[in-house]
């Protein structure tokens, strides 16, 4: 995930760790800030693969990702966590 923010500059400068946050000088109190954070998702994910397709008695992975990719889908999210830094 990509963060884009407006930091206070004297909040800025009191982070420990600022080595992975980009900051650019927006006015004379604040930064832009960017910043990249690790998501991860825990869900499932359900696929109607037509019938007909799966017939032949040996598929290729190549043949399986086309059946997959055009058949419908959902997906259901169920759990989130985002990995910030521990400021």
């Amino acid at each position: 995930m990509h963060a884009q923010l407006r930091n206070f500059k004297a909040d800025y400068f009191t982070l420990s760790d600022t080595d992975d946050i980009s900051i650019d000088n927006r006015n004379e109190h604040y930064f832009d800030a960017e910043q990249d954070y690790s998501v991860d998702v825990k869900g499932v994910l359900s696929i109607s693969v037509d019938a007909d397709g799966l017939e032949k008695d040996q598929l290729t992975i190549e043949e399986l990702r086309a059946l997959a990719k055009c058949a419908p889908h959902n997906v259901e999210i169920l759990e989130t966590e985002v990995k910030v830094p521990g400021w």
